[in-house]
């Protein structure tokens, strides 16, 4: 009768561990360096892209914008909104969310305020997400949170 030992390379095996980890390691700092060059880029972008497509040409209270690079889509979107007064003494709002490297747009809704009567709602005019219509700023708020928090 002949006994044959086998064991395992235990020095071996847990090199190969070592080594399998290390490289996970670094594609994960590889693909971290990537996200924040593109967020990076599409801050810049975005602004560039506000810069030269909205204008102080209307009488506005206010124009500001907000950049998001949305890594799940590998997509830079900007969320602009204006404020306007109105002559009924109400304010005016017009929301978009483009997509900065298609300059298509994704989102879009008008709204007015009526600030002297608490009991009046808001007023949509308008509210369409990627063809779809929404009622009012939280549906529509809701509609385009995965586009601006992915």
């Amino acid at each position: 009768m002949a006994l044959v030992a086998t064991g395992c390379d235990t020095d071996r095996i847990g090199k190969l561990e070592k080594e399998n980890q290390e490289l996970k390691e670094k594609l994960s700092a590889k693909d971290a360096t990537q996200i924040y060059e593109m967020q990076a880029r599409c801050g810049k972008d975005a602004k560039e892209w506000f810069r030269d497509n909205y204008s102080q040409d209307r009488d506005y209270i206010s124009q500001l914008y907000i950049d998001h690079y949305n890594k799940k889509i590998n997509a830079c979107f900007i969320r602009t909104a204006d404020q306007v007064n109105l002559f009924d003494g109400s304010t005016s709002w017009h929301t978009e969310i483009w997509n900065v490297y298609e300059n298509s747009l994704y989102a879009d809704i008008d709204e007015n305020h009526d600030y002297k009567d608490k009991d009046k709602p808001d007023t949509v005019y308008m509210c369409d997400v990627q063809g779809k219509k929404c009622s009012d700023r939280g549906q529509f708020d809701q509609m385009t949170n995965s586009l601006m928090n992915d």
